[in-house]
């Protein structure tokens, strides 16, 4: 073949045209440069080479010459085969300035006698062809085109509408829309892509190019030849590229990434979304000019950027950077800026390109844990609290700076399982590694106090705890702390020397005022007798004012008992061991009313019992609570009124009065109608032999609160008042419903 005199330009434009019909470029002189598949089709012929062999009966140099005289296609002539086309028309190529350049044959497809003369130019080439006789509504298709679906010869039918049942329902009207668009007077025709229904069931994207290559008189479209394309697996890279840019995308968005280039020669720039949001601007056509750069950079950021840009360029040599952007709201953002440039073969640089990693939540995360594990370097130091951990599977065992220290030992120092157990003295080795094995093999956790020998002397208290981590059912490591707990437990050594001290003195003390309370009894019960007999022998003769002494002598006497026997009971309230038990406080309460049966018929009083909880307590001294409470209702009443009293409870959480720690408790109320007393006194009234009212009007000891309260301590719970005078008073208990501290 000849030397191509055509430009690579006008031969892909002549290209583009083939693809949508019969093409032949030849150049100026007419030798032949390229034939599409459909002009050998069309021709009959096997080889592009044989094309001007099938139509040497025109006279081509005729031809050529002129439509280069001329602006429009010339007819070139028609064969005297009648099985080939009948019409070829020739049009010059021509460049910029209009000078002929090379020539494009294109050929026109007769109205064929017989269908066998349709067939056979189809029947030639590799390209997937197919005639349209619009007219009659058959469609004619090459061996390629059924081959491409699956089909044998035969299997395949000519009717238009066996193509429109092969078409998927989702693309038929595009694809008629485009035959339409493509079959109107003045089209060249179409271009369009649809999916056809292979033999398999499946369906194959096509690409589907066709040319009308006669018009009747009217211009109305009469045939139609055309080339298919299987393009299924150019729309899989397609579908792929999509979902690829999606993640892209995705990933950009979920990391904070941004990505960007450089042309320094051109001085375009290209951002991607990334970029945009973590400049905090509106995403468009074009990034920001590079004049706008310092605007969006702190001073510093844009220097040392600008300068490793420089280096980049002059020198070749990529860049990371720590950089704080400013937003156009005002606020910062911090991100690692990194670049790198692309060279040509000789090592000029062509492009920069890198990425934008906005970092702000990673490094305020930073910042934070470095807040936290500082603080928490500190809380460690200030309790003396270590961590460890135990990898078995590695023999690898960890301590924290901590540990380290309550050792004796510098931080860092290499320390195995067996040194770590060393350190415990001989009778608490083989617990530590028992505690340790079983959280191990059976995922038990741990708490023990032991003893161990620092490296620079001296016994220390520890307290070891650990638990087991667990992966797929199995213990695979062990993490705990390690507390020196010397001082506490030195602390709780001479609480408890104290405490026995303490206890001691009050066994003394309880022991002396027993003695003395009995001692303090026997001459009372003397003067007591002795005034007895003083009355019923020398009564008469006793003049009145010895009479008055004796009566004073002997209820000075009586109350000295009484007081004697309150101060008894209530150091057997402090004293006595306490029993506590399930009870029911409905029933004890019953038990107290029995007792209160004379008191209650000659005042006439009303006792209103609520319903009462069970809780666990000591049960004879809630008895002696309630028949104090209830009593003192019965006692204190106003003399215009009957007494009215109500015991009612609920259960509540409270604070325990130990700990702290919330319980569920039992609030006890009496409420009376009585005298009442002024809230002032709250207080004063539950101390011991505390009296508000004449002893000549109320009778007792003023023991009985007293005695009320120091029962509710000693249950873990408390005990106060309420008053107003001549309405009445509410007294309140509480007592937690799981009993006394233990």
């Amino acid at each position: 073949m000849a030397t191509m005199h055509v430009p690579l330009t006008l031969l892909a434009a002549a290209l583009e045209q083939a693809a949508a019909g019969a093409v032949v470029v030849l150049d100026r002189d007419g030798i032949l440069l390229h034939a599409n598949a459909v002009a050998c089709a069309m021709l009959g012929v096997d080889d592009a080479a044989d094309v001007l062999r099938a139509i040497d009966a025109c006279d081509l140099q005729a031809a050529i010459a002129a439509a280069a005289a001329s602006e429009h296609a010339v007819v070139v002539g028609t064969p005297a085969n009648t099985a080939v086309p009948q019409r070829i028309k020739l049009r010059a190529l021509r460049d910029t300035h209009r000078a002929v350049v090379g020539n494009l044959l294109q050929i026109e497809f007769p109205q064929p006698a017989k269908a066998s003369a349709e067939r056979a130019p189809l029947a030639a080439g590799s390209d997937a062809v197919w005639l349209w006789d619009i007219a009659n509504g058959r469609e004619i298709y090459s061996r390629e085109w059924r081959q491409m679906l699956g089909h044998h010869d035969g299997e395949v039918g000519e009717s238009s509408r066996e193509w429109r049942e092969r078409v998927h329902p989702d693309d038929l009207g595009a694809a008629l829309g485009a035959i339409e668009r493509g079959c109107a007077p003045g089209a060249l025709g179409f271009t369009c892509e649809h999916r056809l229904r292979h033999r398999d069931g499946s369906w194959r994207w096509i690409r589907s190019v066709g040319q009308v290559v006669e018009r009747d008189s009217a211009q109305r479209a009469v045939r139609m030849v055309g080339v298919d394309r299987d393009v299924s697996a150019i729309r899989d890279l397609e579908l792929q590229l999509d979902e690829r840019e999606a993640l892209l995308a995705m990933a950009e968005r979920m990391s904070g990434l941004g990505y960007w280039t450089w042309d320094p020669q051109a001085d375009r720039v290209m951002w991607s979304a990334g970029m945009y949001r973590a400049f905090g601007l509106p995403i468009g056509p074009r990034p920001p000019a590079l004049a706008q750069h310092p605007e969006l950079l702190t001073a510093d950021s844009f220097a040392r950027l600008n300068a490793a840009v420089q280096r980049a360029l002059d020198f070749g040599e990529p860049y990371t950077l720590d950089l704080e952007l400013c937003r156009p709201d005002g606020s910062r953002r911090f991100a690692v800026g990194m670049g790198e440039p692309v060279h040509d073969h000789t090592g000029v640089v062509l492009r920069l390109w890198g990425v934008m990693h906005d970092v702000t939540e990673q490094r305020e995360s930073l910042r934070s844990l470095t807040r936290q594990s500082a603080m928490l370097e500190r809380v460690a130091r200030i309790g003396s609290i270590g961590g460890w951990s135990i990898d078995p599977a590695r023999n690898e065992l960890r301590w924290t700076d901590e540990t380290y220290r309550i050792h004796g030992l510098d931080p860092g120092t290499p320390v195995d399982v067996a040194t770590a157990v060393s350190f415990y003295f001989e009778d608490d080795r083989p617990v530590i590694a028992a505690a340790v094995r079983r959280a191990l093999d059976l995922g038990e956790a741990f708490d023990l106090e032991m003893r161990i020998r620092a490296v620079h002397g001296g016994e220390r208290w520890v307290r070891a705890m650990g638990e087991a981590e667990i992966v797929g059912g199995a213990a695979v490591r062990v993490f705990g702390t390690f507390q020196d707990i010397t001082a506490t437990k030195e602390a709780q050594l001479r609480l408890a020397l104290a405490m026995e001290d303490l206890r001691a003195r009050n066994r003394e003390l309880q022991d002396f005022a027993i003695a003395a309370s009995h001692d303090l009894q026997e001459p009372l019960r003397k003067i007591q007798t002795f005034a007895s007999l003083l009355f019923e022998r020398a009564g008469p003769a006793l003049e009145p004012q010895a009479r008055d002494w004796v009566e004073r002598m002997s209820a000075a006497a009586s109350r000295m008992g009484e007081l004697v026997a309150e101060l008894l009971a209530y150091s057997r309230v402090s004293d006595r061991m306490l029993d506590p038990e399930p009870i029911d406080l409905g029933e004890v309460a019953a038990g107290v009313l029995a007792d209160l049966e004379a008191s209650i018929a000659l005042s006439g009083a009303r006792i209103e019992v609520c319903a009462l909880p069970r809780l666990r307590a000591d049960p004879i001294q809630m008895r002696q609570l309630l028949q104090n409470l209830i009593g003192n209702a019965i006692k204190y009443r106003a003399d215009e009124r009957a007494p009215q009293v109500r015991v009612s409870a609920t259960v509540i959480d409270l604070p325990a009065v130990a700990t702290g720690i919330v319980r569920p408790h039992c609030r006890l109320e009496v409420a009376d109608n009585g005298i009442g007393f002024d809230n002032r006194y709250a207080e004063r009234i539950f101390a011991p032999f505390e009296r508000l009212h004449d002893r000549s009007r109320f009778e007792g000891t003023g023991m009985g609160l007293a005695i009320v309260r120091r029962i509710a301590e000693r249950h873990g719970g408390c005990a106060r008042a309420e008053g107003r005078s001549g309405e009445g008073a509410v007294f309140t208990i509480d007592l937690p419903l799981d009993g006394p501290p233990r």
